[in-house]
């Protein structure tokens, strides 16, 4: 995607046709990038991301898409590597007494919101305040290895579920208040064929057969069918 050529066709195969008729939010260049040891991924990483913008530019799209910062934030990580340490009921937005910022003298009562502040305040570090902060993945798996703790199908209800209440009444978080958070839930299918441990095919609200395994419940969300 460094090459103009190769991105212009990208955009005008993949966005300009549907723009006019589909809200197209953001564009994402790149995921996990830094995830790997691959250098020639990261060199390329800017100048893809220009090159793209570029060619939005030249098409007369850069108004109507929007360039956010998008981070794939996991609390479930957090929990899994530190279940001594880490509480429960914060990383599911259950209630809990919450935990005080020594910095900013903010409180926070979800280790999400808390991950979202972190990327604001080193983005204001680095001379930005402009910029908005998206989350592009932030899920729950139902199943797991034996050493995955956590990874259970009520864990899993209650993260999603109580996520999608929070969505519903567009909280932001305790530095941006006045921000609504904009967050894509990770995963509408399971990956059945994904590598790694079991708790990467578990994170859907489908299975790849298209059988619910996340549904809602009279009283709010967070019940899962798993029969």
């Amino acid at each position: 995607m460094t090459d103009p050529i190769k991105a212009q066709n990208w955009v005008q195969q993949r966005v300009q046709p549907y723009h006019s008729r589909t809200r197209i939010t953001c564009i994402t260049v790149g995921n996990e990038v830094f995830k790997y040891n691959d250098h020639q991924q990261w060199s390329n990483l800017l100048p893809a991301m220009q090159t793209v913008y570029n060619t939005l530019v030249d098409l007369g799209l850069d108004k109507q898409v929007k360039w956010p910062f998008l981070i794939n934030a996991y609390p479930y990580f957090a929990y899994k590597d530190n279940p001594n340490e880490v509480p429960l009921d914060c990383v599911l937005f259950q209630p809990n007494q919450g935990t005080m910022d020594p910095f900013t003298n903010l409180k926070y009562d979800n280790m999400l919101y808390a991950q979202v502040d972190a990327v604001y305040s080193a983005i204001k570090a680095m001379g930005h305040t402009d910029i908005e902060v998206r989350v592009s993945e932030t899920g729950w798996p139902f199943k797991g290895d034996e050493n995955e703790v956590g990874a259970t199908p009520e864990n899993a209800g209650l993260y999603n579920g109580n996520l999608l209440k929070r969505i519903e009444q567009r909280q932001g978080t305790p530095a941006k208040p006045n921000v609504p958070i904009d967050i894509y839930v990770f995963a509408l299918f399971n990956e059945n064929l994904k590598p790694g441990p079991a708790s990467e095919r578990n994170y859907g609200l489908f299975y790849p057969d298209g059988i619910l395994i996340l549904q809602s419940s009279d009283l709010g969300y967070g019940m899962l069918n798993l029969s």
